[in-house]
């Protein structure tokens, strides 16, 4: 999808409601936001219900579409949304060399992203997902420290290994 993306320094993505989603980001924010996401959500995938294009005169495309994925603490994640995509033509220069100019070809690209999301899923499942990541996180460091004291190892070592624990 990268590949569709504008590489010009307006391009704009904004999640609706704003309450429920971080606001509006510029290319290099937004990456990082989806690259998180699919920390979080290795096997995301989207079902496409529906595509709208309003007309041949307009720059939107509206996509309807369903996420689905098992987060990395195994909760189920569906998220409806629709997505409006705003695109228009960019030059693509085939050749950058003077000796041998081709024609630029037009190309589309999409400038900005606006998404409307169930706020209420949205902020509840990334909240649920935090705290289900600090009880395995918790219940991790109780197996860790229950194995070292059954050893019958000091707890200065205990203590050690649990702060170096992988989390």
């Amino acid at each position: 999808m990268f590949a569709c993306i504008t590489p010009s320094t307006d391009f704009r993505a904004t999640y609706l409601p704003a309450r429920a989603g971080p606001g509006t980001m510029d290319s290099a924010t937004w990456h990082h936001y989806l690259s998180a996401l699919k920390r979080m959500l290795p096997d995301f995938w989207v079902e496409v219900i529906s595509i709208h294009e309003p007309g041949p005169n307009s720059d939107t495309v509206i996509a309807h579409v369903v996420g689905r994925a098992t987060s990395t603490t195994g909760a189920q994640f569906i998220h409806e949304v629709v997505t409006m995509f705003y695109i228009r033509p960019e030059e693509l220069s085939l050749s950058q060399d003077p000796q041998f100019p081709v024609p630029n070809k037009p190309v589309y690209k999409v400038y900005k992203i606006l998404e409307f999301m169930d706020s209420q899923l949205a902020t509840t499942f990334f909240l649920e997902e935090q705290e289900r990541r600090a009880r395995l996180r918790g219940s991790r460091l109780v197996g860790l420290v229950s194995a070292q004291e059954s050893s019958g190892a000091p707890s200065r070592t205990v203590q050690s290994k649990v702060v170096g624990a992988r989390l």
